[in-house]
């Protein structure tokens, strides 16, 4: 596993990186401080943990670009930021999941642990206030091993026509996959599958993260 840790402070990124490898000692970390920087780190990564305040860019730009120059890795932003409709503007614009550096150890290793297993993490106040009367941690999801796949690679920001390249079925197979993961979840769109996803604690078999 090849992961990409973005964050210019110095202190936080050498006691993560320290924390995944206590977690998946496998694991190789590149550090960056900046975008530009990030963008030069040579290799497919596995995993993309992002701070979204970093020099040289603004708002959402370095989950832009780091999207656009790595379509197929899932991006985590790791913020001290916790307002909401931040958080909601990632999950739109692709990211994995959120998570605050506010969080204690114990949440954040657990954060950790299940981002490292290929789930996805949102802060549980943000979750559950998103839609309280649907979104229940005790409904049963029922999808089938196909669908399974498609809505994990939802969950890691991937577009159709990178899951249609991985799976290797069609575009529009691909769409009809998306759908029914839709009706299944009870959600219209992307961003609400995966608050689904993490509210209701959805897990997947580890050789598909």
């Amino acid at each position: 596993m090849h992961i990409l840790l973005v964050d210019d402070h110095q202190l936080f990124s050498a006691g993560l990186g320290m924390l995944i490898r206590e977690l998946s000692p496998e694991a190789q970390v590149s550090i960056a401080n900046n975008v530009d920087r990030a963008l030069e780190v040579s290799g497919v990564f596995d995993l993309i943990l992002l701070d979204l305040h970093l020099p040289g860019v603004q708002g959402l730009d370095g989950l832009e670009r780091l999207k656009a120059a790595y379509e197929d890795s899932p991006i985590v932003v790791v913020s001290s930021e916790e307002n909401p409709q931040r958080i909601r503007e990632c999950i739109q614009r692709g990211a994995m999941g959120f998570v605050p550096k506010s969080s204690s150890t114990s949440e954040l290793f657990r954060s950790m642990r299940l981002i490292l297993d290929g789930r996805t993490y949102l802060p549980p106040s943000c979750v559950f206030a998103a839609n309280p009367t649907t979104l229940k941690a005790t409904d049963k999801v029922q999808l089938s091993p196909r669908q399974q796949e498609v809505l994990m690679k939802i969950i890691q920001g991937k577009p159709n026509k990178v899951i249609a390249r991985e799976l290797g079925i069609s575009d529009q197979t691909v769409k009809s996959h998306v759908m029914a993961v839709f009706g299944a979840l009870q959600v219209n769109n992307r961003t609400e599958a995966v608050y689904r996803a993490a509210a209701v604690g959805i897990s997947f078999p580890q050789d598909r993260a």
